[in-house]
């Protein structure tokens, strides 16, 4: 995971670290072992038993090792660092696709809601327009026990002889409630809108 990603490069970092200063440390000792030999004189007269030589071979050997090490734990390093940066792309491409995936299934799952909410209003509207051949009173009693917005959307359904008829009757009551019904289904049936691409996708703006 994230938080071992971390650690792992926090720990070649840090060895890293103790490597650059050993060898800072090493260079301070090969420094004065030189500065030494060049105070001897005649380079040509130094011998190889000299200790300040020995030091000095020594030391470079040790400096050449370190470097090599250094050389590897950056390697190592960026090898690190480049898969993680491959996880994470290829998580962030999981991510995306399964958010994709989602919106997908959800904009489907809604469809299939609103036309089955819409089929539902256009089957009580052929249910109300078949109770209005037989009593127009029923028919008006029974789209009065839904809400002001839903019996606007019943009646977009209907028949424009159909609407025009409940319309009337409801206007035939000018007592209240009944005037504030009507008022209430005319403004929820002039906010109606169709979908552009469907037909069969009825909503209503927000009051």
């Amino acid at each position: 995971n994230a938080t071992e990603v971390v650690r792992e490069l926090k720990h070649i970092a840090e060895d890293d670290q103790k490597l650059g200063d050993e060898q800072e440390a090493n260079m301070m000792e090969l420094q004065k072992a030189l500065d030494n030999l060049q105070a001897a004189g005649d380079p040509g007269q130094l011998q190889f038993d000299n200790p300040d030589i020995k030091k000095l071979i020594d030391g470079l050997g040790l400096q050449f090792l370190d470097l090599e090490e250094r050389r590897h734990n950056l390697d190592e390093l960026n090898k690190e660092a480049a898969r993680q940066l491959t996880e994470i792309a290829s998580f962030t491409n999981q991510v995306a696709l399964a958010r994709a995936a989602l919106q997908r299934e959800f904009e489907h799952k809604n469809l299939l809601i609103i036309q089955s909410q819409t089929n539902r209003l256009a089957e009580l509207a052929r249910i109300s327009e078949s109770m209005m051949n037989d009593s127009p009173e029923n028919a008006l009693r029974a789209l009065k026990l839904n809400q002001p917005d839903q019996v606007a959307r019943i009646m977009y359904f209907m028949g424009e002889t159909n609407r025009a008829s409940v319309f009337n009757n409801l206007a035939q009551d000018d007592t209240e409630p009944s005037m504030s019904l009507l008022r209430e289904i005319q403004d929820a049936y002039k906010k109606i809108i169709i979908d552009d691409n469907t037909t069969q996708t009825l909503t209503t703006t927000a009051p």
